[in-house]
């Protein structure tokens, strides 16, 4: 039975048979090396400036979804005191070896187990933040109250609904050296589903992402009730960068 993720043209290389089917792109060897090529296409705004210009010299940073090291490494290099989770180990082979002992091999759902640091940023890049449900951002939320400092802040970016809804089933593909990838999303029972199909090397394989749609009116609503001052810090054409201070004494 094929997932019902799997759509249009990808469900019909699943249906032709010989092919791999992947529900974790991100533990995916093949996938992970895809998504480590890619990640630099920015959207309409250059995420890392944008994080950079916000971290102080004298901040302690926690990264959540460190991913393959595009942000940390490069902020790691820079001197920035940056930690990270990252709960897939295929996407940890990425953070440079000097600095992968700062990285927490969990998910958001155990940050309890992150002992006697005080974080005064925490970061949620590349619109990671879709991939966790309102009911997981709400907890969340709740855990990082034991985390942060007093006057800290959580800052993270997600892409507006809107811009999700116009791309929806627009098809690109990509090259590397010795394969092809055919990349497009579409809107699944109220979820925002990427698909992926790549082939090389005697490899045909679809692997797939289910992610969340947010608003901001969700964030709005979840941070008044959670004792954090939401900012805008930049509302785009496709994307918003929003701010979270704790307002705990």
């Amino acid at each position: 039975m094929h997932s019902k993720y799997i759509f249009g043209p990808f469900l019909r290389k699943v249906k032709r048979g010989n092919v791999e089917i992947s529900d974790d792109i991100y533990s995916d060897a093949h996938f992970a090396d895809f998504y480590n090529r890619s990640i630099n296409e920015k959207f309409e705004i250059n995420d890392l400036d944008f994080y950079r210009e916000k971290i102080n010299s004298d901040d302690v940073v926690l990264e959540i979804g460190s991913g393959n090291g595009r942000v940390f490494n490069v902020l790691s290099r820079e001197g920035v005191n940056i930690y990270g989770i990252e709960p897939q180990v295929e996407m940890i082979k990425y953070i440079d070896t000097s600095y992968r002992d700062k990285i927490f091999n969990i998910g958001i759902e155990d940050l309890e187990t992150i002992k006697d640091i005080k974080f005064t940023k925490i970061i949620i890049p590349a619109t990671t933040v879709s991939l966790f449900s309102e009911e997981q951002f709400k907890s969340f939320l709740i855990k990082t109250k034991d985390l942060l400092d007093i006057h800290g802040s959580i800052i993270f970016d997600f892409l507006k609904p809107s811009c999700i809804k116009e791309n929806c089933e627009k098809v690109s593909n990509f090259k590397t050296a010795d394969s092809v990838f055919f990349v497009s999303n579409a809107i699944i029972e109220n979820k925002y589903v990427l698909n992926i199909y790549m082939e090389g090397n005697d490899v045909k394989k679809v692997g797939y992402s289910v992610k969340n749609l947010h608003t901001i009116e969700y964030f709005e609503k979840v941070s008044t009730e959670l004792h954090y001052k939401l900012k805008i810090l930049y509302n785009g054409e496709n994307i918003y960068f929003l701010e979270l201070d704790n307002c705990d004494e």
